[in-house]
């Protein structure tokens, strides 16, 4: 299961693969989420050495309302992967896992993706589109949530510059396999939401298969909990910023105070410009004195929230 691949990943030597990734979906009828972003795939020798580049942005609307810029580096080799954190200026490094996309999947026959006619396979909850092994076409959903990541264009066999396969210059953190199933809470906000989205799809065939009670009956009793730990990253992500927010504000208010000039203003906030009168300060004083008020009226609510759920109700 771990280590070095036994035979060739891809049955074409190299490539560059580009995607358009798209999902999200409602929590409840307060909490909304939707997802955008772009990927492109570049391996040579067979998928010997592969890197993943993602953009995405992550839009929570309705009671926390809030957008997730993530940016995503991924290398893998035949022994290692080695993850960009861009935040903390490190590249995570541990063994590769083999993983078979289509395990526990079933061939449904096929379609044509980029202008490339690719085998689908596919079980509940998870369909995917593979030409020659690579992944043209993911889909997958649970609980009215979806993900999907679908190939533009297709170039095989191109000539691939060395510099691609270069990661910034970052110091390592090795991570043994086994930390990797015991995430912190700031690892937690990083998890892209597919991985996620695939393990609670995992989870939910695991419990119908053992349990007695009929599927609707087994989604009624886990609906919120499963929702919960799918969106975690933006509970704990949201449980931190908003804290964060009201210190902010309490800041820019004081410096707005004594501000007389625009240019004094523009440096408290960035909406100011040029056309900054006392009269435009007051209703930004009111707006400012206005959202710092409802927050901490709310601070109580949202230090004590346990999941994404309190945290909504907090934002009512």
């Amino acid at each position: 299961m771990i280590y070095a691949q036994q035979t060739p990943i891809y049955k074409v030597e190299s490539a560059v693969v580009r995607y358009h990734i798209e999902g999200g979906g409602t929590f409840s009828k307060e909490l909304n989420l939707s997802i955008e972003g772009e990927s492109t795939l570049l391996f040579r020798e067979f998928g010997k050495e592969r890197v993943i580049h993602e953009t995405i942005d992550e839009v929570t609307q309705g009671r926390l309302r809030y957008t997730h810029h993530i940016k995503r580096v991924e290398k893998s080799t035949p022994t290692s992967s080695q993850s960009v954190d861009f935040l903390q200026h490190k590249i995570v490094e541990h063994p590769l896992v083999k993983r078979d996309l289509r395990e526990g999947l079933l061939k449904q026959g096929r379609e044509v993706i980029a202008s490339k006619e690719c085998d689908i396979w596919a079980r509940e909850g998870m369909r995917i589109c593979l030409y020659k092994g690579i992944p043209l076409h993911i889909e997958i959903d649970a609980l009215g949530m979806f993900y999907e990541k679908k190939a533009f264009e297709v170039d095989e066999n191109s000539s691939i510059p060395n510099d691609a396969f270069i990661l910034p210059s970052f110091p390592k953190q090795p991570i043994a396999l086994f930390k990797l199933r015991t995430l912190t809470p700031k690892e937690k906000r990083k998890e892209p939401f597919a991985k996620k989205l695939l393990l609670l799809t995992k989870k939910m065939e695991n419990v119908f298969q053992k349990s007695k009670l009929p599927e609707s009956g087994i989604i009624a009793k886990y609906r919120k909990k499963w929702l919960a730990s799918l969106g975690e990253s933006i509970y704990l992500q949201e449980k931190k910023r908003l804290p964060q927010r009201l210190k902010r504000l309490k800041k820019e208010r004081l410096c707005f105070q004594e501000a007389t000039t625009w240019v004094e203003a523009d440096r408290c906030n960035s909406d100011i410009y040029e056309s900054w009168t006392v009269e435009k300060k007051e209703k930004q004083l009111k707006r400012m004195e206005d959202e710092i008020t409802t927050l901490e009226a709310r601070m109580p609510c949202i230090r004590s929230a346990k999941d994404i759920f309190d945290l909504s109700e907090c934002m009512r």
